[in-house]
């Protein structure tokens, strides 16, 4: 544990560095790289002359050669701060760890020198390095441009559902956490030997001894373990002010709750930057094979530094204030709709009797059914093409009649049912006073009518005031439109990147990846719902609960109904500021 000891004193002893990087990083981050990199999205959208880049014009976008070329200059300038962002800290721990002299000057001209891969075939490799490393650098590098960067939770969501996409998922991650470990130390290659590309660093870090390599990812991970330990007491010893006050003087409880929240941010700041600086030393140490600890150079300390005492006092204040006001006006009770996925499949077989009776008994909104058009024009309940994934069949639905269909047994873990009709389902929902949420699926094969058909059926249900459709596809939701007026419509799209999209549909069903905070504000200007799907972790529920988004589908039903409960104008400071922090 030699290592850790000397990463601590290290970065004690080059403390006023690591602050000053990592302050001068989060204000790049904040006012300038990342404003920068939205404006020139958002520019090169207008210039190809689309909303937003969404599944449904993905292919006409890719096929314009303006849209590949400004959106591959994009990516590069993306790379270019990777590079910069991680490679600074890097070499300022190798100068640290030689007892080399530098200045923040030298770094940036020793960076310049290697930048120049990037404008070459190179950049290919290093766009695959990043994408393979982000499975270790998204546990601790400093990578802020690419924090928000993961797999969307419907894809992982829908491989959990089955033994066979688990096991696929989990041999996935963990192959590409093996190749991302191998090729750890690339990066460090790249930057500190001036005539290395970055395909001969990656194949210099492949070649790493992996007993060393293994020892090395331990440390890493008790450093993880450690620092959490040590900032989760932290926060507990802060936050007992907080509790004493809201029980004596509640009168003076949300003040102390801002400043608490605020001295949170701070540690948790600072706490970043710890780790940062560790990990680098970590890696640089590793690397070069770093033994003994050379005599360090000390770097001098802030040359104005009653003058950065007054400004990090004036922006704690501000901050302060912010917080306050914040944590004061917590919404109490959201108006956001819960909608059960498929019904409430944690108890029954997804889309059945079963699942839409147990959603009502749950308490959610809605349910969502997914309905498709049958051999002889009926319609079935059922979300996929092929009845491979429930019932073990290569059948298709579109092949089938609906009685066939209904004769057809379903299994999902421990349960067990029938598929039902879209007759049978309005039925059961009604009798359990809960509304639908009907998601139209085509396979291809529908009639010309099967709209109409639908409407029919609706209008004949008197259900057209309550009920909602929507389908992922767009002509779809204008013929049930101009068939039936009044009933509510909306468009799914599985990815969204930019403006809201230009529908006709009311509401937008959006996957969590691809909602922010541009595009429900432009939803709210242009007067149009949003659900958000499928949300199935209770952070994510808690988050978009404080949005107070229009819709929540999920997996839980009732788990988002208790949390759609529990926030009520009597929850405890703590836990607004638990929430505001993401515990």
């Amino acid at each position: 544990m030699n290592d850790l000891k000397d990463s601590f004193k290290v970065l004690y002893q080059f403390k006023t560095d690591y602050l000053k990087v990592t302050l001068l990083l989060t204000i790049l981050q904040a006012f300038v790289i990342g404003p920068f990199i939205y404006y020139f999205f958002f520019f090169i959208l207008r210039v190809i002359g689309v909303p937003g880049i969404t599944d449904a014009n993905l292919g006409e976008v890719f096929s314009s050669p303006v849209a590949i070329i400004m959106l591959l200059i994009l990516a590069l300038l993306i790379l270019l701060f990777v590079y910069y962002e991680l490679g600074f800290f890097i070499m300022m721990a190798i100068y640290q760890l030689r007892g080399e002299s530098y200045t923040f000057f030298k770094i940036i001209q020793r960076l310049n020198v290697k930048a120049k891969y990037f404008l070459s075939y190179q950049a290919i490799y290093f766009l695959l390095y990043f994408f393979l490393l982000l499975p270790i650098a998204g546990l601790s590098l400093p990578i802020t441009i690419t924090e928000n960067l993961y797999l969307p939770h419907f894809i992982t969501d829908e491989l959990m559902k089955t033994t066979t996409g688990t096991w696929l998922y989990v041999i996935a991650i963990a192959i590409i956490f093996y190749i991302s470990a191998r090729l750890v130390f690339a990066l460090p290659y790249f930057i500190e030997d001036k005539s290395l590309k970055i395909s001969g660093a990656i194949r210099k870090s492949w070649k790493y001894p992996q007993k060393h390599l293994f020892f090395m990812l331990l440390k890493w991970v008790l450093i993880i373990v450690a620092i959490g330990f040590l900032v989760s007491i932290i926060a507990t010893i802060i936050m007992l002010p907080l509790l004493l006050v809201e029980k004596i003087t509640p009168g003076i409880a949300v003040v102390i709750a801002g400043i608490t929240l605020t001295i949170l941010q701070v540690i948790g700041f600072f706490a970043a930057g710890i780790f940062q600086g560790i990990i680098a030393q970590l890696l640089v140490k590793n690397a070069f094979a770093i033994k003994e600890q050379p005599a360090l150079v000390t770097r001098s300390q802030f040359p104005h530094k009653k003058r950065f005492i007054i400004v990090a006092i004036i922006i704690f204040i501000i901050f302060s204030i912010f917080n306050i006001y914040t944590v004061n006006a917590t919404l109490y009770e959201p108006n956001t709709k819960i909608i059960a996925h498929r019904g409430d499949t944690m108890n029954a077989v997804e889309n059945t009797v079963e699942a839409i009776e147990s959603a009502a008994e749950a308490g959610a909104d809605y349910s969502e059914i997914d309905i498709q058009e049958t051999k002889d024009h009926q319609f079935v309940v059922f979300h996929d093409m092929t009845l491979r994934r429930l019932a073990g069949s290569s059948k298709r639905v579109a092949d089938m009649t609906l009685k066939e269909l209904q004769q057809t047994k379903v299994r999902s873990g421990d349960y067990s049912s029938h598929i039902a009709s879209f007759d049978e389902i309005i039925k059961i929902a009604k009798k359990n006073k809960i509304d639908l949420l009907v998601e139209v699926k085509l396979h291809g094969g529908e009639s010309s009518d099967m709209v109409e058909r639908l409407v029919t059926l609706l209008k004949k249900e008197k259900v057209t005031d309550k009920y909602l459709v929507q389908s992922l596809d767009q002509p779809v939701i204008e013929k049930i439109e101009q068939a039936d007026p009044t009933l509510e419509t909306g468009i799914i799209l599985a990815l969204n990147i930019g403006n809201l999209p230009k529908t006709s549909a009311d509401f937008i069903v959006l996957e969590d990846f691809s909602i922010n905070k541009r595009l429900l504000t432009q939803a709210k200007q242009n007067n149009k719902m949003v659900f958000v799907w499928t949300v199935n972790k209770e952070k994510l529920m808690q988050m978009y609960l404080r949005k107070n988004i229009d819709g929540i589908i999920t997996n839980y039903p009732k788990k988002a109904i208790e949390l759609r409960e529990s926030f009520n104008e009597n929850d405890s400071l703590r836990s607004r500021i638990e929430n505001r922090l993401g515990f």
